[in-house]
């Protein structure tokens, strides 16, 4: 009985002190909860609880360790060389398994269950009240068919603070994908009941080409870099142009200001604006140099993209149309 009572006395301390380290967090979430409240409520009947739960490993514990040291004192030599029966030696441990048998079921019936309600009341009000907090304020994964042809998926969501992270929307034709919309960053607004991205970026699929558009425009730093990349670094594509004529045509202008288009040069990233009209050149304008103007000006080179197809095709529609 005494090792018994002697195995508990270890396992119940080691029980309170991981319990312990793994609780202190909620009991520090309540500034009006006492260590009188926490000892008299919670770790006495968690003291009662473990004590029953770990009664049959003790048991275990206590007849190994005392028939070990019989065995290393000699004495069940002695009690063989006394012809005591193994029947008369197995009775301390029938009548000790007996006492602990009946003392674990009283208890068991009796004094557990009672002694539950008090710890649960305690669990549900301090502990678990937390941890269903806390759950409930992160929404992770989240996925929602909103029609027929509309899902929605959300990597995380506060709905504390009604943020969430990674958005996506797509739609659907059948199994054929029509668009597909993404944020970094979503927003809820209570006051005004909508939602807000942040970062966002829509894909249109159409037949034959897709569309993408986004929703936050680079900074000027952004601009800059990529500019300063495409004139200066020639780590990247080759660049192949063509050589100028010595005799160009000269284009007649009859310039006009438009506001539009120099807000635009200020506020953008456009670099360059030529507007073309019955025969003459009537807007033409370039970024200024406060702006993209130290890599950008009347004699830069700069990669042709649509502009170069728009002039080829207008050259080429007016070579054929006076038969070359």
């Amino acid at each position: 009985m005494v090792t018994f009572l002697f195995t508990l006395l270890i396992l119940i301390p080691i029980a309170i002190a991981i319990d312990v380290s793994e609780k202190i967090d909620n009991f520090l979430e309540h500034p009006n909860l006492g260590l009188n409240e926490v000892l008299n409520d919670y770790y006495l009947n968690f003291i009662i609880y473990y004590t029953n739960t770990f009664m049959p490993l003790a048991l275990f514990i206590a007849v190994i360790l005392f028939t070990s040291k019989l065995s290393n004192n000699t004495e069940i030599i002695a009690i063989t060389n006394a012809k005591v029966s193994f029947t008369r030696f197995m009775y301390p441990y029938f009548i000790g398994a007996t006492l602990i048998t009946i003392l674990s079921l009283g208890m068991n019936h009796y004094v557990v269950p009672n002694s539950s309600k008090i710890r649960k009341a305690f669990e549900k009000k301090y502990i678990n009240n937390s941890k269903q907090k806390n759950a409930l304020k992160y929404v992770s994964d989240f996925s929602l068919q909103l029609t027929d042809s509309t899902y929605i998926f959300i990597r995380s969501f506060n709905t504390e603070n009604n943020v969430g992270n990674d958005f996506n929307s797509e739609t659907y034709n059948g199994l054929e994908l029509i668009s597909k919309l993404s944020a970094d960053r979503l927003s809820y607004n209570n006051k005004d009941s909508i939602f807000t991205l942040n970062r966002w970026r829509k894909r249109v699929v159409y037949k034959d080409r897709d569309s993408i558009k986004f929703g936050q425009k680079p900074n000027f730093d952004t601009l800059f870099y990529y500019g300063w990349v495409v004139q200066y670094d020639n780590s990247g594509f080759k660049r192949i142009g063509s050589k100028g004529s010595s005799e160009p045509y000269k284009f007649t202008s009859n310039l006009r200001e438009d506001s539009e288009v120099k807000k635009e040069m200020q506020e953008t990233g456009l670099l360059s604006y030529l507007l073309y009209e019955d025969g003459k050149i009537v807007i033409n304008e370039k970024t200024p140099k406060d702006r993209f103007g130290f890599i950008f000006n009347d004699k830069t080179l700069w990669t042709s993209a649509s502009m170069g197809k728009s002039m080829t095709s207008y050259v080429i529609g007016h070579a054929i149309c006076e038969g070359y």
